[in-house]
């Protein structure tokens, strides 16, 4: 309350009311006339001389106080002033509250006693109390001052007749008394004109009226307050002015409930405005604007008065009308009722209302409106109370109104229904309405009880519930398809009266958010609010506008005001938090679990995150905020409703005055709590902290810890894809705390994200945690480690941004940062007063404190910088020496200051000089803070972890873990700079045994190489390795990473590697991967040199790199001869005319042969000099490839390498030249004939002298220049010298020396004379060969040298003989096929390959292939007419087309002849003729030319080879013909398994079913090929495989050493163990498969052995406690060994396949409800579809060993005999299989597959022995006698109930 100041008095005066000229000129004349008259008294001298007046009343003083003119306040606020002595009573009563009256003073106190203690608050406050006193500026009064002046205020005069009264000067404290030591302020008192004049006494003095006072003495209780105050006041001197115009009256104390926190101080705006330190003098003149401001200061106070009365003027008016119109209500005489009735009500709504009426809705808003304006202006006690419980009533009529409205949306409803239902929605609105109003009146502050009935607060909620429920929710949630679409249709086109009532329930709900915490409710009422809003935040709205009916951003504000309610439910209830969060965690699954339609919740910064999840965050912060912090409202001595304070009573739990104190749970001492003592025992404030700061936090860690612990839990049960979200849901939780995690808005993330830290590490680190969940927890892992890298990412860029910002805050924060990066940062250097903590703080409280979020947040931040404090406190409390240090000392400061904070007082707004905090210096040191947190403090360990995890024994751990690592690579690269084992670590996952690590590892190998270049050379060799990969995706990205790689890396050597990688991809059997390959070779080759083709002058640098590029195909052709058919195959498709970029690239290509013969004759023309050997293999492939790329000028160079063959290095020169003529040649048209004559001439003299690879070239090029000249008569002519040496075999001369002679030059010329029977066509020039032969009557050439050249190839020639011969026949064939018809030729091939000898069988077989791969190139050019139409030079080889009648009569005589024995020579070895044989069995198939059927197992066979060649021919045509056969080879299969065994057992060497390293199916690719298909189709597979183990023990053959049916048992039992299952269904009816073969067969091998080996006694137990132990077997009578070994095998193979049944069933984690779901057809296709996981580490070496000690029980009868014994013993005793038999008589024939005991223990041990420890009553009802069974077995143990068994097992685990 404002007060004038008495400027006379002393410093110590207390504060009096003065009535100023405003008030008096507000008052009426008459009013101030009476009151001249009745207070002013005739003017009067005391007997010291000082005039007095008579003291006012209250009621008169009232009249000139301030009350009159501003707005007046509840008097429980600001008490009404009353009389007394100046000093006598003191304004402040409670201990408690003088004492945070005076803290102020106290601080300056301290301030000047130490003054290290708040300097700027003591000097800015000695500054402007200066401003004040000095006296150059201070406003000079002249008092004329009568005689005894001098003595005016220091003494008072005794009054007669009672003892002498005396006013003590104060006692001043430190700052009071530094202050009147440090002001030089004079006053001279002037001398009164007539000394002594005036008499100091007089009739009206004081003690002049004392004396005539009645003496009969009067008791001092029935003297009244006005009565001491005019006693009082009559001892007080007075100046004769000031008595006639300052009537003073003293304030009294305020009332217990006067509270200070609820009052802001306003400093002068003039001194908290500025902005420099120096202190600016006030000028001794006012201003003129400062009289006008002024002015307009007076001017609003009169305003804002008449505003309020206004105010309350209109309510009053208001209620009169609508009260005058509830008594007209009722109809006159006439039966109708006035206009002001029908204006206010709204009749005969329904029939709850009577036809009384309801008030209209638009009186109810206004009503509302007025109410709210009122209480705005402090006004709303001045209401009468029966007024307000009349509008109360009024609001019931309208509420039962509404709550008894259906409002819900039918299907079909006609357009009359809407209207009705429309009419509805309006009753809603006006009830909504009617709910505001009567809450209105609840949160006004009034204390009457009548105001806050229990029963309209109810009826206000259920209105509001059922408007949400029956409307709301359900329109929100409609959608334009599906079940509700009739909703979302009338809704839509009635969209604004909803929007209307949405709004009308959001504000309804946020005055009852009001009424929570202004008003202490019942308990039902909140727990009513709180379910309601909280199904509201978990409403699913709509993800677009379109599928909207309300519009997201209205829905989206309706619920976050549900957010809000909930929110201060939390704060205000703490016994409600349970109850909250739980609801909350439960309701979790009807979030949405996509990313997109979840993040709906607009942040500051522009990122959306979920609403629940801000919601989380926000109660987090709320539970460690400080009670001041949560909630201003929350206050004791709220008023409370009926039946809450009926609770309250009887429950006693009223507070007392000290409840603040007990909130805070510290028990301070007001006179001891000093920051002064603070800093002497610094100890002791710490500890106050400590109390007060632990709960909070703990209470913050315990809500988020459990928060984080049902997120994890409900995640580790779920999928991704699961029909559950809670996994979906926690990826989206955590990504939302981590988008917020540098916000300083929510400080609770770091707190949540450390909790889900530690659960993730407990996860990830724990050896029981299955590979799904730790699976998740490294996926978390990355995820927070790269937001980690992200924070400090962020941070670096802030502090990069403040570096030249010229404020000291910048510059500390900035350092800070430095020292943060550089490890130098200690957390003691970030709690101090000056640190990050405090700019962060007072950056929050700059902004709007009436945001519920933003006070939460700086509160826990608050509690955050207090426990940082404490703990940094503990371990600074000694220095090295042993004694306290100085920042311990400061410790003690620091957190008095920070407990203060927390009490409620603002420290950081009394600090001095504090520059305000910008948003970005806020961030920075929000983030400095965050860095050193626990959470991003782990960024350490977490690496450390996912780098470990690079090694784990289960492949999606490690994958997981790579992928973690990329994504924390892509935030911080400094990640590989930590040490040389990073990158060893990645590289080692680049050649693991799984794709997905495999493929991993290279992505997060490219990445490395990205970040640091220099890593380039070390991890390129295990990307060239990745790129022969069996996985297709590996590959890809091997060749996208080498792509890279290539056209960065300056060194050719590494560009060839590259490039002949690349090529070699080019060729690769899927689509995909060769097309990329094409794609990548134009793309690094040719497109750099496209600009060949377009300009027509070429730079020298162009022209430079491009033989840079010639050079480095030389040198990636020079690396491997395999590359030259590649190259050429990509450079003729990519200059073919038809091709997207055809001509460019054939400019490009033309110009690098230009290069390459430059390099050629000059030498040194191209970089790094290569050989002109080199170029010439080069040149042959760009020949080979498109002849149009070379000259006629260009050829003309390479002739003298053609008559030159003086060395061996000339003969690979020839070659070369040779095969460029011969591909060129025919496309020359401009070369002259003499030049083509003189190479045909050097070739023909030198063709004897050749070998096979250069004759092969020669020959072809020989007819290539006679077709070019048009002139065959020399090759006539030598064709016919050639056929004429070789003569017939009876014509040889005699044995010896000239036979072995004549032999040899026969050899020579029938091998000639083959390449000229295939590449020259001379059937047209019989006649030649009729005049040299004259006895020849045939009409083929190459007939003729056939039938020379067969009889050579007779067993009883020599060898090389025979070879030559056999050799150049299958020559002559291949492109004559009409002579394999011959019945002598085919006579000779069968003979060969009937034959043992691997080199003739080779000779046959590759000519055989040859052909076959002719006809193929053939129909593959015939079927690309742009390839047929550019392949000139295949077509100048053989003008003479071959018949095709022909070619498929050979190709069909082929096959029927030597199908057979190809295929034995296939499966006999795995040497060249073998890998031969199955090319052409392949080529055999891909033409079409035999069943299916009869090359399908040997396919399957070979597959399973150890040459990785004949296995990938095989599976490649396998893989072909099951896509075109699937239904024959589904039959054939099972014939296939058995061939593959064979072919393993004898050729292979080894009859196990899968290789010990590794743990791999030998058949598995078989089993690749059959999951492309139906899963019917792979089930009956399996159960065919599991069946085949299957056997008549009475038929087996056991002749061997070890039966032939034990090893195919075994290799089938050992790949069904370790198949790579793609799908969970296959998995469950593998083992149902293997559990049905042992119980049935079992069960008569039992009896078996039962019968003929042993006798079966059973020991007989007491029923009722004891269960049979099984059969005590004993030996009968001798038997026959093959029977002993029939049983003995038996065992052993049922034993087999149980081993491998409880493998998989451990190794994949399966359980009893799967496999029962399996067996009875129930498991749903998601789960059916999903892959199969192997659990962590289950390996396949302990079933090896167990097969193997099995198989060896056959190698002696006692062991035989043991086994068999064992065997009957498991299957009488083993559980799981009585209880699958139990299943059995159940379920028709179906098995059931429960867990055993113990999943890491198999049930039958390898030495055969029952597991120990079995407990012999493990379930009731097990001592059941069994029905004997059909086939006889013996009753060895009583049958167990299937259901109880099954409950059972599943009760163990």
């Amino acid at each position: 309350m404002p007060a004038s100041r008495d400027d006379s008095g002393p410093a110590s005066c207390p504060t009096f009311l003065t009535p100023t000229s405003n008030n008096r000129r507000i008052l009426p004349r008459k009013m101030q006339r009476q009151r001249q008259q009745s207070t002013m008294a005739p003017k009067q001298r005391s007997s010291n001389g000082y005039q007095h007046i008579r003291p006012l009343t209250v009621d008169e003083a009232l009249q000139y106080s301030s009350l009159s003119s501003v707005v007046p306040h509840n008097p429980d606020i600001i008490p009404l002033p009353s009389i007394s002595l100046p000093g006598h009573t003191s304004i402040i009563s409670a201990l408690k509250e003088r004492s945070t009256s005076r803290q102020s003073l106290e601080v300056l106190d301290t301030a000047v006693l130490s003054r290290n203690s708040a300097p700027g608050l003591l000097d800015r406050t000695v500054r402007d109390l200066r401003m004040y006193l000095e006296s150059d500026e201070l406003t000079k009064f002249k008092f004329k001052a009568s005689a005894g002046a001098s003595d005016w205020g220091r003494q008072a005069t005794p009054i007669s007749g009672s003892a002498s009264y005396h006013i003590p000067t104060p006692r001043l404290g430190p700052f009071a008394d530094m202050i009147l030591n440090s002001t030089d302020v004079a006053y001279r008192y002037p001398t009164p004109d007539t000394p002594g004049s005036r008499p100091l006494r007089g009739p009206n003095s004081p003690e002049q009226t004392l004396k005539e006072l009645p003496s009969t003495p009067v008791s001092s209780q029935f003297i009244t307050q006005n009565e001491r105050a005019y006693t009082a006041n009559g001892a007080i001197p007075r100046r004769p002015e000031q008595a006639l115009n300052t009537p003073a009256v003293a304030i009294p104390v305020p009332p217990p409930s006067f509270d200070h926190s609820q009052y802001k101080a306003f400093p002068d705006d003039k001194l908290a405005n500025r902005k420099d330190n120096s202190v600016r003098k006030p000028s001794r003149k006012r201003k003129y604007e400062e009289f006008v401001k002024e002015g307009d200061t007076i001017a609003r106070i009169d305003d804002q008065k008449h505003k309020s009365d206004e105010s309350l003027r209109s309510l009053q008016d208001l209620i009169r009308d609508i009260f005058v119109a509830e008594d007209q209500l009722q109809p006159d005489t006439s039966g109708t009722i006035s206009l002001d009735v029908s204006k206010f009500f709204v009749l005969g709504n329904t029939a709850e209302s009577n036809d009384h009426g309801t008030l209209a809705s638009w009186a109810h808003s206004k009503l509302e409106a007025a109410l709210q304006k009122v209480i705005s202006f402090k006004r709303f006690a001045e209401v009468p109370l029966d007024q307000l419980t009349r509008i109360q009533k009024l609001c019931e009529g309208a509420l039962s109104s509404a709550e008894a409205t259906d409002l819900k949306i039918e299907r079909d409803w006609s357009e009359h229904d809407i209207y009705a239902w429309l009419h509805r929605v309006e009753l809603a609105d006006a009830g909504l309405k009617s709910a505001r109003t009567l809450l209105r009146t609840m949160v006004g502050g009034r204390e009457e009880k009548q105001l806050y009935s229990e029963e309209l607060l109810h009826t206000v909620l259920n209105v509001l519930k059922h408007v949400v429920d029956s409307c709301i929710v359900p329109v929100v949630e409609a959608r334009s398809t599906g079940s509700n679409s009739h909703t979302f249709i009338i809704a839509s086109s009635q969209q604004k009266p909803l929007q209307t009532l949405l709004h009308q329930a959001s504000r309804t709900m946020r005055l009852l958010a009001d009424l929570l915490t202004k008003v202490e409710v019942a308990e039902s009422a909140v727990i009513t609010i709180e379910f309601l809003v909280a199904r509201l935040v978990f409403v699913e709205n709509a993800h677009t506008e379109k599928e909207s009916a309300l519009g997201i951003q209205k829905v989206e504000g309706f619920r976050r005001n549900a957010t809000d309610v909930l929110a201060k439910i939390f704060a205000r209830y703490p016994d409600q938090r349970e109850c909250i969060i739980g609801e909350i965690l439960t309701s979790l699954e009807k979030l949405p679990h996509t990313r997109q339609s979840a993040r709906q919740f607009k942040l500051i910064d522009g990122k959306n995150i979920q609403l629940v999840s801000a919601l989380i965050m926000q109660l987090v912060q709320t539970s460690g905020a400080p009670p001041e912090e949560r909630d201003n409202s929350i206050q004791k001595g709220l008023p409370r409703t009926t039946e809450a304070a009926s609770n309250a009573e009887a429950d006693g739990s009223e507070t007392g005055d000290d409840g603040d104190e007990r909130l805070l749970g510290v028990p301070t001492n007001p006179a001891q709590d000093t920051e002064e003592a603070a800093l002497e025992n610094p100890g002791v404030a710490v500890h106050k902290l400590n109390v007060l700061t632990q709960p909070l936090f703990e209470s913050a860690s315990k809500i988020a810890d459990y928060i984080i612990k049902v997120f994890v839990q409900r995640a580790l049960t779920s999928t991704k894809t699961g029909d559950q979200p809670y996994r979906n849901l926690l990826d989206i939780f955590t990504e939302d705390l981590l988008s917020v995690l540098s916000s300083t808005d929510w400080p609770a993330a770091e707190l949540l994200l450390r909790c889900l830290l530690v659960r993730a590490i407990g996860i990830a680190e724990s050896p029981s945690s299955t590979a799904p969940s730790k699976n998740m927890a490294l996926e978390l892992l990355g995820m927070m480690g790269s937001a980690i890298s992200d924070v400090a990412a962020y941070v670096r860029q802030l502090a990069k941004t403040l570096e030249h910002n010229d404020s000291a805050l910048s510059d500390s924060l900035v350092r800070w940062s430095e020292e943060c990066f550089d490890g130098r940062l200690s957390s003691k250097a970030l709690c101090t007063w000056e640190g990050p903590y405090r700019a962060v703080l007072q950056y929050l409280q700059a902004r709007d404190l009436d945001d519920s979020q933003i006070r939460s947040a700086r509160g826990f931040y608050l509690t955050q910088w207090a426990m940082g404090v404490c703990t940094d406190s503990r371990s600074n409390s000694v220095e090295d020496d042993g004694e306290p240090g100085a920042s311990y000392a400061s410790s003690g400061r620091l957190a008095f200051r920070l407990r203060n904070m927390m009490s409620g007082c603002r420290w950081i707004e009394a600090e001095d000089d504090l520059e305000p905090v910008s948003t970005s210096q806020a961030r920075l040191g929000y983030g400095l803070t965050i860095l050193n947190m626990g959470f991003c403090r782990a960024f350490e360990r977490i690496l450390k972890l996912l780098l470990e995890s690079l090694s784990s024994e289960q492949a999606t751990l490690r994958n997981r873990s790579l992928k973690s690592v990329v994504q924390m690579l892509e935030k911080d690269p400094t990640i590989l700079d930590r040490g040389a084992y990073v990158s060893r670590l990645i590289v080692k996952c680049a050649a693991d045994t799984s794709s997905m690590v495999r493929d991993s590892a290279l992505a997060l190998i490219g990445k490395c190489i990205t970040i640091k270049p220099a890593l380039e050379d070390d991890m390129c060799r295990p990307i060239l390795a990745c790129s022969a990969d069996p996985a297709i995706g590996v590959r890809k990205r091997s060749m996208r990473l080498l792509r890279d790689i290539y056209l960065r890396n300056p060194r050719s050597d590494v560009k060839a590697i590259i490039a002949e990688c690349l090529l070699q991809r080019a060729k690769d059997h899927d689509e995909g991967v060769s097309d990329l390959a094409r794609q990548m070779f134009e793309e690094i080759w040719l497109c750099p040199f496209y600009k060949f083709a377009t300009a027509a002058d070429d730079s020298i640098s162009d022209k430079l790199a491009l033989k840079e590029q010639v050079t480095l195909v030389v040198q990636t052709v020079k690396r491997s001869v395999n590359v030259m058919p590649v190259l050429e195959l990509l450079l003729r498709r990519q200059t073919l005319n038809g091709s997207k970029n055809g001509p460019a690239n054939f400019s490009v290509c033309k110009e690098m042969v230009a290069a390459m013969f430059d390099g050629i004759i000059q030498q040194g023309e191209l970089p790094q000099n290569p050989g002109q050997q080199h170029i010439l293999q080069t040149l042959t492939v760009f020949a080979k490839a498109n002849a149009k790329l070379f000259t006629a000028e260009q050829l003309q160079h390479l002739q003298p390498y053609v008559e030159n063959l003086s060395s061996a290095d000339d003969l690979l020169l020839f070659r070369a030249v040779v095969v460029i003529f011969r591909f060129v040649l025919p496309h020359v048209s401009v070369l002259q004939g003499a030049f083509l004559g003189e190479i045909q001439n050097a070739l023909l003299k030198n063709l004897a002298k050749f070998a096979e690879a250069e004759l092969n070239e020669v020959v072809q090029c020989l007819w290539t220049i006679s077709s070019a000249l048009n002139n065959y008569s020399k090759l006539v002519t030598a064709s016919v010298s050639i056929i004429a040496g070789i003569p017939r075999l009876q014509d040889v001369g005699s044995a010896g020396k000239d036979q072995e002679a004549a032999l040899k030059r026969v050899k020579n010329y029938m091998r000639i004379a083959g390449y000229i029977g295939k590449y020259w066509d001379l059937e047209n020039v019989q006649d030649a060969f009729r005049k040299r032969f004259q006895g020849w009557k045939g009409n083929s050439v190459s007939g003729m040298m056939v039938d020379l050249i067969t009889p050579y190839t007779n067993p009883e020639q020599p060898r090389w003989m025979r070879a030559m011969a056999l050799g150049s026949i299958g020559l002559i064939c291949q492109t004559r096929p009409q002579h394999f018809l011959k019945e002598r030729t085919k006579t000779a091939f069968l003979k060969v390959v009937e034959e043992d000898d691997a080199d003739f069988q080779k000779i046959v077989l590759s000519n055989l292939r040859d052909f076959f791969v002719l006809q193929e190139q053939r129909s593959e050019q015939s079927a690309d007419p742009i390839a047929l139409n550019d392949l000139s030079a295949e077509t100048g080889r053989l003008t003479v087309p071959l018949g095709t009648s022909d070619v498929d009569s050979a190709s069909a005589t082929i096959a029927q002849s030597f199908l057979k024995p190809i295929i034995r020579i296939a499966l006999a070895n795995q040497d060249s003729p073998a890998l031969v044989a199955t090319e052409v069995l392949a080529a055999v198939n891909r033409q079409g030319l035999v069943h299916p059927k009869g090359c399908g197992p040997a396919l399957v066979a070979l597959e399973t080879s150890t040459n990785k060649a004949i296995a990938d021919i095989a599976f490649k045509e396998h893989q072909r013909l099951h896509q075109q056969h699937e239904s024959i080879f589904e039959k054939e299969y099972m014939n296939a398994v058995q061939e593959a065994f064979i072919y393993q057992r004898d050729v292979v060497g080894d009859p196990n079913g899968a290789v010990s390293k590794g743990c791999a199916a030998k058949i598995q690719p078989l089993f690749d090929i059959i999951k492309t298909s139906k899963s019917k189709y792979q089930k009956k597979f399996l159960g065919n495989l599991c069946e085949k183990v299957n056997c008549d023990v009475n038929k087996l053959d056991v002749s061997a050493e070890l039966p032939t049916h034990a090893q195919y048992a075994r290799f089938i039992i050992e790949n069904l163990a370790f198949f790579d299952y793609g799908r969970v269904d296959e998995l469950l009816h593998t083992v149902s498969c293997m559990e049905r073969v042992v119980t049935g067969t079992g069960a008569g091998i039992t009896h078996a052995i039962g019968a003929e080996l042993f006798k079966a006694e059973t020991d007989v137990h007491n029923e009722e406690h004891e269960q049979p132990s099984g059969p005590s077997l004993r030996p009968t009578q001798p038997i026959t060994a093959e029977r002993l070994r029939q049983l003995a095998t038996a065992s052993v193979v049922l034993s087999m396949l149980w081993e491998a049944r409880n493998f998989l069933r451990r190794a994949y984690g399966l359980n009893t409800s799967q496999q029962r779901r399996e067996n009875k057809g129930k498991v749903s296709t998601k789960d059916a579809n999903k892959a199969p996981t192997k659990g962590h580490g289950v390996t396949g070496d302990t079933l090896f060993a167990h097969i193997a000690e099995l198989m060896n029980d056959l190698l002696s009868r006692e062991a035989m005999m043991l086994r068999c014994q064992k065997f009957s013993e498991t299957l009488a005793l083993d559980d799981e299989i009585r209880i699958l038999e139990a299943d059995k008589g159940e379920d028709s024939g179906r098995f059931d597959t429960p867990i055993a005991e113990d999943e890491g223990v198999s049930r039958i041990s390898p030495d055969g022995e029952p597991p120990l420890g079995k407990r012999k009553n493990s379930t009731p009802g097990e001592d059941t006698p069994k029905k004997p069974k059909k086939r006889g077995r013996p009753r060895l143990a009583g049958k167990k109930n299937s259901a109880a068994g099954v409950i059972d097992e599943e009760a163990w685990h």
